[in-house]
């Protein structure tokens, strides 16, 4: 509170204060992001210091901040929803037809198989991130290394299990539209519920905007899975840097 209170030195008129709750150290001082909201729109920014904010230091403040701060901004938009699917709408089809010799399922279920791992590995990515989100609001610490080179690393490796995860689904969609009527045809489908089915269904539409979308999308596309995500976090490192340095112009001075 003495920090929002202080924010409001470079407050103008109707605007509401938001004191982001991570703070960076530098020099042996916390400083932290404000943001100056009217309307529910975002007006400016400030970097403040506890106890007190020292001109030279506020660039490299701004920078670690906004950096860590665009990131999760990035995994939470890009991620919660992604993490958010159901395992079973993969698990449960794959665990119906586990020991079913039929041929015709074969194809499918392999896809399926791949897209399931994926998925696990997306959602655990997200869950860790956002229970690193928890522990550092709970501690009240400053942001370190540790927490930026994992939002590096979250926000790449998510882009590149997205990537392989609608590349998989789009570069398939005749072995899951065969899986789906081999399982009509063998008595497992009314075994789903009508959410799986509507899911499976799903899956094999729209493959040409599925297949322009991963097309377009900037990631590492060869070699093993875990040099590619190397590659991304690294490109995460430059993350909205031209627009970090055109914010740090417009900072607002506290009085």
């Amino acid at each position: 509170m003495k920090l929002k209170w202080r924010a409001r030195g470079a407050r103008r008129m109707i605007e509401k204060v938001k004191v982001y709750p991570y703070p960076v150290q530098v020099q042996g001082t916390p400083y932290y992001l404000v943001e100056y909201i009217k309307f529910r729109q975002p007006q400016g920014r400030a970097v403040i210091g506890d106890p007190q904010t020292l001109a030279a230091d506020v660039p490299r403040a701004h920078e670690i901040l906004f950096h860590f701060y665009a990131l999760s901004e990035k995994i939470q938009t890009d991620g919660r929803m992604r993490a958010a699917v159901q395992i079973d709408f993969f698990k449960k089809p794959l665990d119906l037809t586990e020991d079913n010799p039929h041929p015709d399922l074969q194809a499918g279920r392999k896809q399926l198989s791949k897209m399931l791992q994926l998925q696990l590995r997306y959602r655990r990515a997200y869950d860790r991130f956002q229970e690193t989100l928890q522990q550092l609001e709970q501690s009240q610490e400053p942001i370190t290394k540790q927490e930026m080179e994992q939002a590096e690393y979250t926000a790449g490796e998510l882009e590149v299990l997205q990537y392989d995860l609608v590349r998989t689904i789009a570069d398939n969609t005749e072995d899951l539209g065969g899986y789906i009527r081999a399982a009509e045809k063998h008595g497992h489908w009314e075994k789903l519920t009508k959410s799986q089915q509507v899911f499976l269904r799903q899956l094999i539409k729209n493959e040409s905007l599925m297949k322009q979308e991963y097309q377009q999308m900037d990631v590492s596309r060869n070699g093993p899975l875990e040099e590619r995500i190397d590659k991304q976090a690294d490109k995460m490192r430059s993350y909205k840097h031209r627009d970090q340095k055109e914010e740090q112009k417009l900072l607002r001075v506290l009085s």
